[in-house]
């Protein structure tokens, strides 16, 4: 069995580095890091249009033996929100434990225990591929936490065709201490029937609640997506029950996107989201369209990357972050961002 095995096709997987289990004694180590900044102007001018940021900073930890592993993953953020100045040293950036499981296979089944990743958010990062730059469809909206306490089961079997995976999480997030009693149970079917990454359907529900009051959070998608060579693409919709600490707010929407390198080291990317919470109200309606050209060269263990792109969203008054405020309404951002990956595994003695 090779150090590191390649990931099912189909599968609903966790954060990188993804390490297999291994054969005998051996151990296997991998690591990842990506760091990207991004530099934008907001049109109309208003607040503060001129931004220059760091859109991400993760490392990626995992070493595997026999049939176990763990793996960690810890990403930059402000250690205080927009609306504060306090925090750590100010608000500088400090590192957030956003993965960390330990885990092991049994008898064709795979389980993971710690800081699992919602396989949803997951597979949708893997699919559009280009998380850095704007982060899927339910993350953005923070309608779905990319991880959260829990424990996750996995069976992936009919030659990499199918893939089920079953988790059990507090429901606050990766970023919220638990508040409730009750747990949120989700689950994804995969199947690629082409077995292949050509085509990859995805289903996916949750039954949750959130915070004192036991909000309920329940969310029910579906996603179709492949990649074809040096094209990829992709589309899913998503209906939520209860957004944050509001059961009554039950929006549904939904996202597609395109991922191209026609020709040598030419990246390019586009995306469109829409979502609704009232279908009978027009200004409850919001759309975000994004677009971005530039290139991508391989630089031996990672890719070097810059883009350059325009980012638009547009919401109805209903559903507007500053009611009665134009930028709230409606915003471009016109922005070049640039980033390196880097990864690396190895076969420790």
């Amino acid at each position: 069995m090779s150090c590191v095995a390649s990931i099912p096709e189909a599968a609903v997987y966790a954060f990188d580095p993804a390490l297999a289990a291994t054969s005998g004694n051996r151990v296997c180590a991998g690591a990842s890091i990506e760091v990207a900044g991004r530099g934008a102007v907001v049109v109309p001018d208003e607040a503060l249009s001129q931004t220059l940021d760091l859109s991400r900073a993760r490392i990626g930890l995992g070493v595997a033996s026999g049939p176990a592993w763990v793996r960690i993953r810890t990403s930059a953020t402000r250690s205080a929100d927009d609306d504060s100045y306090i925090g750590v040293a100010g608000e500088a950036w400090v590192p957030a434990l956003d993965g960390a499981v330990v885990g092991a296979t049994f008898a064709g089944f795979s389980g993971e225990v710690g800081i699992v990743p919602d396989p949803w958010v997951a597979a949708g990062s893997r699919a559009w591929g280009l998380d850095a730059l704007v982060s899927t469809f339910a993350e953005s909206l923070a309608w779905m936490p990319p991880s959260d306490a829990g424990l996750s089961l996995r069976w992936t079997g009919l030659g990499d065709r199918v893939d089920v995976v079953g988790v059990l999480s507090s429901g606050e997030g990766a970023n919220h201490r638990e508040r409730n009693e009750g747990k949120d149970l989700s689950g994804a079917l995969s199947v690629a029937p082409l077995a292949s990454s050509a085509l990859v359907v995805t289903l996916y529900g949750r039954n949750g609640s959130r915070g004192l009051g036991y909000v309920r959070a329940h969310r029910v998608g579906a996603r179709v997506a492949g990649e074809l060579d040096r094209f990829a693409y992709g589309g899913e919709a998503l209906l939520a029950w209860g957004i944050g600490d509001d059961a009554l707010r039950a929006p549904i929407g939904g996202s597609a996107w395109v991922r191209a390198r026609p020709l040598g080291p030419l990246l390019l990317a586009a995306r469109g989201d829409t979502w609704t919470e009232d279908f009978g109200d027009p200004d409850a309606f919001a759309w975000r369209a994004l677009g971005a050209a530039g290139v991508a060269v391989d630089v031996g263990a990672g890719t070097l990357y810059a883009l350059a792109g325009a980012d638009h969203t547009a919401r109805g008054e209903a559903v507007s972050l500053f009611p009665g405020a134009p930028a709230g309404a409606a915003a471009t951002t016109l922005y070049l961002h640039v980033g390196l990956e880097l990864s690396a595994r190895l076969e420790l003695p």
